[in-house]
């Protein structure tokens, strides 16, 4: 079973185009949404392959073993307050930004942008991921 670390730039999370580069170890997201899980050799090979086309957000590519009972989960969906990032990034087909600009819970679901803000969301693949930020 595996997991894999990258670098994330060039997104964002609710209204904040997000330039920094951060540390995400990335899950294959349970099909309820709440729960993150190792991926299986084919599905890391998959997100790998999206991961090493799409250069513009993603770079320092890194699996890792995974550990089923360390995996992140979103089972709470409360906003969060003195904080300026989500614990956990959930990237899918189509992600549903919050309705309130500014608004931040511990998941979040991201969009992929170019380097100048504009929306490059071309997620393609067929199981959703949640990305955990290593702080």
């Amino acid at each position: 079973m595996h997991r894999l670390q990258t670098q994330l730039i060039h997104f964002r999370f609710n209204s904040i185009h997000m330039r920094n580069s951060f540390n995400v170890i990335w899950y294959k997201l349970d099909e309820v949404g709440r729960y993150g899980m190792c991926f299986s050799l084919e599905e890391l090979n998959l997100l790998t392959n999206y991961i090493t086309n799409t250069p513009l957000n993603f770079s320092n590519i890194t699996p890792l073993v995974c550990d089923e009972g360390k995996t992140p989960t979103c089972t709470f969906i409360m906003p969060m307050r003195n904080r300026r990032q989500p614990d956990n990034l959930i990237l899918k087909r189509q992600p549903q930004m919050p309705n309130r600009p500014g608004m931040l819970t511990k998941c979040m679901d991201v969009q992929l942008l170019t380097a100048n803000g504009t929306l490059n969301h071309n997620y393609n693949l067929d199981f959703n991921i949640i990305g955990e930020i290593i702080r």
